[in-house]
């Protein structure tokens, strides 16, 4: 998973894409011209790299996919059928993280899109699993040396 930051002209060519206002010709252009501007946009420090092996990649989406983000290292190891020292060791060779730094990189790229659409720090920090909204804004501004506050619309 790569993630941008949405300027102001990608969120404008985004909503053009879907507005009955604009001709097929230049929704083309829009979309070719958003296109560009993705492929040159320099990645956020939240890059997510999930585990090529099936089974560590059957766990990780499981703490995605359903936000087990209280999950332990210990009940992914189970869901990978693997021990937690074979876990943590692939995991490592796998992704270049370990679990818990992923994790909590996990938790900060999910946090984008609920900022993105106006979600309070306070709810998102919680909704997370953060203890509380001053331990999500120091995790967030570990990784992407920001604040939430700069991703709210």
């Amino acid at each position: 998973m790569h993630v941008i930051t949405a300027t102001a002209l990608v969120k404008e060519l985004i909503a053009g894409l879907f507005c009955d206002d604009y001709s097929k010709p230049s929704q083309r252009k829009m979309a070719l011209l958003l296109l560009e501007i993705l492929s040159e946009a320099p990645p956020l420090a939240a890059e997510l790299p999930m585990p090529h092996d099936e089974r560590l990649a059957c766990a990780a989406r499981e703490l995605l996919v359903n936000h087990r983000w209280e999950a332990s290292l210990s009940d992914l190891a189970y869901i990978a059928t693997m021990s937690e020292r074979t876990f943590s060791r692939l995991f490592i060779k796998d992704t270049g993280f370990s679990f818990r730094t992923w994790k909590q990189r996990a938790r900060i790229c999910a946090s984008l899109d609920l900022l993105a659409n106006g979600i309070s720090i306070k709810q998102v920090a919680y909704q997370l699993g953060f203890s509380c909204p001053a331990a999500f804004t120091a995790a967030f501004r570990a990784i992407l040396d920001s604040t939430p506050r700069d991703f709210l619309p």
